[in-house]
């Protein structure tokens, strides 16, 4: 569970925050996106979901039989993926991981709906649609 922790902390979280930032944040702030570095993370979360759509490939957790921190951690990303436009599509298994724990854990998708209400709320509030 550690190992895919912090290989998220460093192949996967990291980059998924730097599209946020700048496909979201820097539109709400009225910034110009920076397009190489939108280019560059993307390349960096497609190198990280070859590798997580492998691993899950037959899978319905990261580790073991069971929900994990792992699963929690790595799932994360997934509660901006429309707004940030993450290429997670392309990859069957991560999305049907995600699916699994959508679907297996009311709560997961509960926060995923309140986060959702919240965001669309606030983009709206400052006059931003994406």
């Amino acid at each position: 569970m550690l190992q895919w922790m912090f290989w998220s902390g460093e192949q996967w979280r990291t980059f998924t925050t730097t599209i946020f930032d700048e496909r979201v944040g820097k539109t709400v702030m009225g910034v110009p996106k920076d397009e190489s570095v939108i280019t560059f993370a993307e390349g960096k979360i497609r190198a990280a979901a070859d590798v997580l759509d492998q691993h899950l490939k037959g899978r319905k957790f990261m580790v073991g039989n069971a929900l994990t921190f792992a699963d929690i951690d790595i799932a994360a990303p997934f509660s901006q993926v429309d707004r940030a436009k993450f290429p997670f599509k392309d990859y069957p298994n991560l999305i049907a991981w995600h699916d699994n724990l959508l679907q297996s854990f009311p709560a997961w998708a509960e926060t995923k709906a309140e986060v959702d209400n919240r965001m669309e709320s606030f983009l709206a509030s400052v006059g931003v649609k994406l």
